[in-house]
């Protein structure tokens, strides 16, 4: 499995969602759902109308996913920002329809290598010179997660960790590279040449 990275610049986040959103409305509901919640992309192109819908048009306020990966499930409490999006994306569909239906297999899901070649083409359209792919979605919730909240909650990466349900902190920190970043950012400082 090749090593992406999040997206860090958030101005690169919104222009991304806003590419996807001008240029197929599917990719960028599977956009939002991972880039606010976490998941991983199978887990959300495995999601049936039903799992969002509440009763009459509205969206549920806690989503339970069960992950793919590690068979745990965890609650997801969508933003009310999109809320609205996600109604009137699921306008007329049917409850045991999936939400990202498969145009080519009929009662399948989109597939991950779909979404891949998505983000793809939206990180090229943005710009975004990092190498990414899908779980660049779920790794950049994360790293804005860790950005927006390690100075106010003093357990942020453990909260962190329990969201992606890693084993432990070392690892969401590794994940989202903040790891790596404090590594760089303390050997820079280490000089043993005379400055000019």
């Amino acid at each position: 499995m090749k090593w992406v990275a999040p997206i860090r610049d958030i101005n690169q986040v919104y222009a991304i969602g806003d590419y996807l959103s001008d240029t197929d409305q599917a990719a960028y509901i599977v956009w939002l759902l991972c880039t606010h919640s976490g998941y991983r992309v199978q887990d959300i192109l495995n999601l049936q109308v039903y799992q969002l819908r509440a009763k009459g048009d509205k969206i549920r306020e806690h989503i339970k996913i069960r992950e793919i990966k590690t068979g745990k499930a965890r609650d997801y409490c969508p933003q009310k920002e999109i809320r609205p999006i996600l109604r009137e994306y699921m306008k007329g569909r049917r409850d045991k329809e999936y939400l990202i239906p498969s145009p080519r297999k009929h009662g399948k899901p989109c597939s991950r290598q779909w979404m891949w070649n998505k983000v793809k083409e939206a990180a090229i359209a943005c710009g975004v010179e990092e190498d990414i792919g899908t779980h660049s979605m779920r790794k950049t919730f994360a790293y804005h997660y860790y950005i927006k909240y390690k100075d106010i909650e003093e357990n942020c990466l453990d909260e962190l960790r329990g969201i992606l349900n890693h084993d432990d902190v070392r690892t969401t920190r590794t994940y989202i590279g903040i790891e790596q970043a404090e590594i760089d950012r303390k050997t820079s400082r280490l000089v043993f040449v005379e400055r000019p």
